[in-house]
Order: C-alpha cells, then sequence, then structure tokens
C-alpha cells in the first residue's frame, strides 16, 4: 500500500497492515511517555501539562469560552488516560511530588 493507492478496508492485506501499524504506533507513544515519566523533570513538565489543559478544574466559564476550556481540558484527559495506562505508580509520584513540593513552598 502505497500513498497514490486509497485505504481499501474490505481488503483484508491492507487492514492487517494498518492494525499492525497503529499497534507499532501506540507501542512507541508507550515507549517516550515512559521515557519522559522515568526522571522528574520530565513528570514536572507532565504535571504542568495536565493543570494548563485545566484537568484539575472546572471547564465552565458562562459563556462561549468554556467550548475552548473543554477542547483543552479533553486533551489533558487524554494525556492523563495514556499516561495512566503506561505507569499509573509514575502518576502518584507526581502526584506526590507535587504535593511535598506545594507543602516546602508554603512552609
Amino acid at each position: 500500500m502505497n500513498a497514490a493507492q486509497p485505504y481499501n478496508a474490505g481488503d483484508e492485506a491492507a487492514v492487517t497492515k494498518r492494525q499492525k501499524l497503529e499497534r507499532e504506533a501506540e507501542v512507541r507513544l508507550a515507549n517516550g511517555l515512559a521515557y519522559i515519566l522515568a526522571e522528574r523533570p520530565g513528570r514536572d513538565l507532565l504535571w504542568w501539562l495536565l493543570g494548563e489543559a485545566g484537568v484539575y478544574a472546572s471547564s465552565y466559564t458562562g459563556d462561549n469560552r468554556t467550548f475552548f476550556n473543554e477542547g483543552r481540558r479533553d486533551v489533558g484527559l487524554r494525556l492523563l488516560e495514556r499516561l495512566l495506562v503506561t505507569d499509573p505508580e509514575a502518576y502518584l509520584t507526581m502526584i506526590k511530588e507535587n504535593r511535598d513540593e506545594r507543602n516546602t513552598s508554603n512552609q
């Protein structure tokens, strides 16, 4: 299957090839996320992204900004879901690291 040929969902070989490519892409994404989660700076970046996406806040504003906020939040929730599937313990570590950091800065 090359770029000139359209995808044919009725072609079993094309379907099998596409499924294989999708599985390989998922593995690459999981490996990349695991790599980022392995070190504190990567976890800090992901924690910041989740916060910027509004995952931990309400999206509602009472006007059209709600739609924008919901779109941003949806991306954050998708990242959070992928993170939890890849390494739920790393997410717990992120929570603890940020809780500890907030407690230290409040003293």
